[in-house]
């Protein structure tokens, strides 16, 4: 998106380090499918470094402030597949507040595939 990943960097990898993310959220890997997302950011590929969630919050609900992440990640919803992560995260849900985002990717879902 202009003013966010210039279009040459489609299909690359992204890497967000720790210190930028709380260290519940660190760990997985998400692929951004073309089919929610503007063509402009399809295909990235987003590792989060670090440890993952606790068993106690597997299949909950809970809200990451935009204030750690790039702008360009924020306002994503992803949906944690089981075949593809420890059976403590499956079924959990990241929202990531769209504050910082324009309208039209606030609330994009994002899914994480098996292919990893």
């Amino acid at each position: 998106l202009p003013g966010f990943l210039p279009t040459s960097l489609a299909g690359s990898r992204v890497e967000i380090l720790a210190s930028v993310l709380p260290t519940s959220l660190a760990g997985f890997r998400v692929e951004i499918l073309a089919s929610v997302l503007p063509t402009s950011l399809a295909g990235f590929r987003v590792e989060i470094l670090a440890s993952v969630l606790p068993t106690s919050l597997a299949g909950s609900r809970f809200e990451i402030l935009a204030s750690v992440l790039p702008t360009s990640l924020a306002g994503f919803r992803v949906e944690i597949l089981a075949s593809v992560l420890p059976t403590s995260l499956a079924g959990s849900r990241v929202e990531i507040l769209a504050s910082v985002l324009p309208t039209s990717l606030a609330g994009s879902r994002v899914e994480i595939l098996a292919s990893f």
